[in-house]
């Protein structure tokens, strides 16, 4: 029996090597991304909720990397190239 209750989404980006960005479509100041299952058709509600989670799981992977990278290389990346704070800095900017 087939799951309707779940389906697959896949979000396509290009990479710029370069200039370390994500391609901006052409002659347009918007990323060239991709998502896929008529995203953009989707209810606004669940592309909130999609996207909360899709940031959830973004925040994870972005402390992952400043654990193994350490407190003082990472905090050089934040202040010279404003890469994403690990969640124990973005919490202690709120207090």
């Amino acid at each position: 029996m087939k799951d309707t209750r779940h389906i697959n989404v896949d979000i396509h980006t290009k990479w710029d090597m370069d200039y370390g960005n994500i391609v901006y479509k052409k002659n347009q100041d918007v990323f060239n991304i991709k998502v896929s299952n008529n995203f953009n058709k989707w209810h606004y509600i669940d592309k909130l909720d999609y996207l909360c989670d899709l940031s959830n799981w973004i925040q994870h992977e972005v402390d992952k990397i400043h654990k193994n990278i350490g407190p003082e290389k990472s905090s050089v990346l934040i202040s010279k190239l404003g890469v994403l704070k690990p969640s124990e800095r973005n919490e202690n900017v709120e207090q």
